[in-house]
């Protein structure tokens, strides 16, 4: 019995000859990936102020947020080098749903946005131009959707940005630092995937307006965080017939961003007509994500972990109700949680 138990668990071994943690990949390889992201938020503060009048806008509340992305992902071509060329990516999987806790928000109505993406069920090529050293998006032949949700997809799911700097000689024990960019990729994975339908308006009571608060979860901008991220390889693990590298990333970050066009842009694409004065984001964060490497097949083989940290915007816009011209300002302090799952398989 005991030895059926061992025989189970992932034993730290010593390292062989070509253990070093890389990506291969060779043309018609597939790689799929399944992704559960869950992001928790709760409002430390949150008040809005109306041409002068404060009002509390929901200090005290929780909202988690939890994707799920199932893709697949095929390789069409392949440089000589080993990296991809021609990618045809099939999106199977897209959902996000919402949950609210804490204290209500008195006075206001809350309009929910969940389901399923509209990029579900499609499929789409992303085209490298070496000369340009740009990737190219494009809906697969089955595939019709709008094309604005190209612009902001990203074309690599393989986190071939962890070995960036690690070197080819790795050894057990090694550190090397991590670019701030590999933080979209775990925290936004193939992008900006989920495009919801537009939800249901509430119905504005006699003498009130419908404002779209501004929030930091839909500005990302990770890769202009500023700190470290360092990687470690810290083991050798035999799971079954597999050698995993063990792999382990630690981050601390900061980042303070003028986020004046970010808000101009959403707001341009509500269709609403709003000035912004005044737009500031600072955030932090701060955790570990461990990665296993499968050293036989040459991919990863898992991610989780865990980064928390917190946030402060503070923003001043004006905007037209009828015939009047609003003053509106609006600061949140929000403590947040990302964790982070995925499994990569053939």
């Amino acid at each position: 019995m005991k030895a059926a138990v061992l025989a189970g668990l992932a034993l730290t071994t010593l390292p062989l000859s070509g253990d070093v943690p890389r990506l291969v990949l060779e043309k018609d390889d597939v790689i799929s990936s399944a992704w559960t992201l869950t992001t928790a938020r709760e409002s430390v503060s949150a008040t809005l102020s109306l041409m002068g009048n404060d009002q509390d806008v929901g200090s005290g509340s929780v909202t988690t947020r939890t994707r799920a992305l199932e893709v697949s992902d095929e390789f069409l071509a392949v440089a000589e080098d080993g990296s991809p060329l021609r990618i045809m990516r099939s999106f199977e999987t897209l959902t996000t749903e919402m949950e609210r806790g804490g204290e209500e928000v008195e006075g206001a109505t809350i309009i929910e946005n969940e389901g399923e993406s509209q990029l579900a069920g499609m499929d789409v090529a992303f085209t490298y131009d070496p000369e340009s050293q740009e990737w190219n998006a494009a809906f697969g032949e089955d595939s019709d959707g709008d094309d604005d949700w190209l612009e902001g997809l990203a074309p690599r799911l393989d986190l071939a940005r962890l070995l960036e700097g690690a070197g080819e000689e790795l050894e057990v024990g090694a550190s090397w630092e991590v670019p701030t960019e590999f933080l979209s990729d775990v925290l936004l994975p193939g992008g900006e995937v989920i495009h919801l339908d537009d939800p249901d308006e509430a119905d504005v009571p006699e003498g009130g307006i419908q404002l779209t608060l501004p929030g930091e979860e839909s500005i990302e901008r990770y890769e202009e965080c500023e700190g470290d991220i360092t990687a470690t390889f810290e083991s050798i693990e035999e799971e079954g017939e597999s050698r995993l590298a063990k792999i382990v990333v630690e981050v601390s970050v900061t980042a303070d961003l003028d986020v004046i066009d970010d808000l101009e842009e959403q707001a341009d694409e509500r269709g609403s007509a709003e000035t912004y004065a005044e737009a500031t984001l600072s955030r932090s964060l701060e955790g570990k994500l461990t990665i296993l490497w499968n050293l036989k097949t040459n991919r990863p083989e898992s991610i989780e972990g865990e980064l928390s940290g917190s946030s402060e915007m503070s923003v001043e816009w004006s905007m037209s109700a009828g015939e009047m011209e609003l003053e509106i300002s609006f600061h949140q302090e929000v403590d947040l949680t990302h964790k982070v799952e995925a499994g990569f398989g053939d």
